[in-house]
């Protein structure tokens, strides 16, 4: 009986099969890789677009107010403080919880995005700021007569 991993068949050294058998192995690295840069270029496409919306950090900043609020809901209704007298026994806690929601949006809206995403604006912010605008006299009357 013959070893079953003997094949009849002469193995080809190429470039070609030495690329395959190199990358068979590795294939789902690389299948991780390019997914991974795929969706990291998927999720700043996306993001940029809410960055740009006008007050959207103030709308984050309700939204988690909100979010709060309904936190310290169903914390107080847990311990059966849903009343006056045990918002009055809680307060330290529900201080603490909109301290921390108020500090936390304060600071990802007006240092840690600001300073992420453009470390050029303090570096220019001793520049001025206006922009130059400048008039130049052509000859060409109009961009569509300008070949002619």
């Amino acid at each position: 009986m013959g070893n079953c991993c003997q094949t009849d068949r002469p193995h080809k050294k190429s470039l070609l099969s030495g690329i395959i058998y190199g990358l068979i192995p590795h294939t789902f690295c690389i299948a991780f890789f390019a997914l991974s840069l795929i969706g990291a270029v998927g999720g700043a496409a996306l993001t940029k677009k809410f960055l740009l919306i006008p007050h959207f950090f103030l709308f984050l900043t309700v939204l988690s107010l909100i979010f709060a609020t309904l936190a310290a809901f169903l914390y107080l209704k847990k311990n059966n403080c849903c009343n006056s007298q045990g918002i009055k026994n809680k307060y330290k806690y529900l201080v603490t919880l909109y301290a921390t929601t108020i500090i936390t949006n304060i600071l990802v809206a007006y240092i840690i995005i600001p300073t992420l995403a453009g470390g050029q604006t303090q570096r220019m912010g001793n520049q001025s700021n206006k922009l130059a605008v400048t008039n130049i006299e052509v000859q060409i009357p109009c961009p569509g007569h300008a070949p002619y």
